[in-house]
């Protein structure tokens, strides 16, 4: 019994000293919806449609300072940066929509201050115009896109008689006493988030933002320089079969979308580890860098087939369904950052489910992203059923 007794301790111990090790170390795919990198697969604006995304701390003691980077769907591009200011228990909200022939992100927020500590407000509402990508001379555009939320650190500071902190001294420790930060591993995983599309009508439905935990950052994030993900942090964009790099934790083998015969089902597919330059001329030809390691072979990597189901298991397997946008190779190619994908369901009769298979030869793929159904009565977000690659 002593014996067992000090098997089961040393055993224990082992588990306790193994659970300290992982979450001190490598990143992975939040459980919980909290973490310290949001990426939000969607953002769009144009003609009465608009996109409001919030930004939550949910630490009572850490005030948290984020960078927020808009990025276009085709390149990635990145068409705004900022930083926001979340105190304990905060929570930031701002709206991107189509005004006047542009497209704007609007925020009345006092998270949302410049390095002066002037603050957004009702009576001072900040209003940016985001960047056309690749100078305007693509058919990238900034209506259509995802967000990155960086947590660049997080920090204690003496609260007020009410319990909160005072934005202008977390914006003065940012700047001024930036060693006080606690960065890498040592930063708190508050963040969570969610964004919430708006239809003419109007129709509207929201998603919860992907939450990764222990990312890691290590730099003092500013605007002055672009930040791309696996830049100055712990985690690295990495490999897709390294163990804990960002490729790895949101790889997946396929998406799973249910189908109904009152529905019209639009996933959507977002790679945020592409990130992409803009075209330029080789020898006369057409050419696109890609950053990401898994992305780095070319546009071959996202081949994939799609597998339909009805409601009475019969099936049967497109190799080239309809997509949208148009795909610049084979039309069983995503070739974008953020891919619509308009599905061609060939049972008309009834409602069932197809599964998006990726190539077999590439373990899975580096995505993230939602499902827009469509009804008679209005429109929603469901989030995919998937597969992981196994190691």
């Amino acid at each position: 019994m002593v014996r067992l007794s000090k098997f089961v301790s040393l055993w224990l111990g082992l588990c306790l000293c193994l659970a300290l090790s992982m979450s001190a170390g490598a990143a992975t795919l939040s459980q919980n919806g909290k973490g310290d990198l949001l990426l939000y697969p969607v953002y769009i604006a144009g003609d009465g449609v608009k996109t409001t995304f919030h930004v939550v701390n949910t630490d009572t003691n850490s005030s948290v300072v984020a960078k927020v980077v808009l990025r276009s769907g085709k390149y990635s591009q990145e068409v705004l940066d900022f930083l926001i200011y979340l105190s304990p228990n905060d929570k930031f909200s701002a709206t991107i929509s189509y005004e006047d022939g542009k497209y704007v992100l609007t925020s009345t927020d006092d998270s949302f201050c410049a390095s002066d500590g002037t603050c957004a407000s009702e009576l001072n509402p900040f209003k940016f115009t985001l960047k056309e990508p690749c100078e305007g001379l693509t058919n990238d555009y900034a209506g259509l896109g995802y967000i990155e939320v960086i947590s660049a650190g997080s920090v204690d500071l003496p609260k007020e008689s009410d319990g909160t902190v005072n934005k202008s001294d977390i914006v003065k420790e940012y700047w001024n006493n930036w060693q006080n930060f606690k960065t890498g591993g040592d930063i708190v995983d508050s963040l969570t988030g969610y964004a919430e599309v708006v239809l003419p009508g109007p129709d509207y439905s929201g998603y919860q933002a992907v939450a990764i935990a222990n990312y890691g950052n290590n730099n003092q994030l500013t605007v002055s320089s672009e930040t791309k993900l696996g830049d100055g942090a712990i985690t690295a964009l990495g490999d897709i079969n390294q163990s804990g790099s960002l490729e790895n934790i949101l790889a997946k083998n396929n998406l799973v979308v249910p189908v109904s015969k009152e529905a019209v089902a639009i996933p959507v597919v977002t790679f945020p580890t592409k990130l992409s330059s803009c075209p330029y001329l080789v020898n006369g030809q057409s050419t696109v860098d890609n950053l990401g390691p898994f992305f780095a072979g070319g546009d071959d990597n996202t081949t994939y087939t799609i597998s339909y189901y009805d409601m009475s298991e019969h099936s049967t397997i497109e190799q080239n369904p309809i997509v949208s946008p148009v795909p610049k190779e084979a039309p069983n190619t995503l070739p974008d950052e953020l891919n619509l994908l308009i599905v061609d369901y060939p049972f008309t009769n009834s409602g069932g489910w197809f599964k998006i298979n990726f190539k077999k030869d590439v373990p899975g793929a580096p995505l993230v992203g939602v499902v827009a159904e469509f009804t008679e009565n209005g429109f929603s977000f469901i989030p995919y059923a998937y597969d992981v690659p196994q190691p």
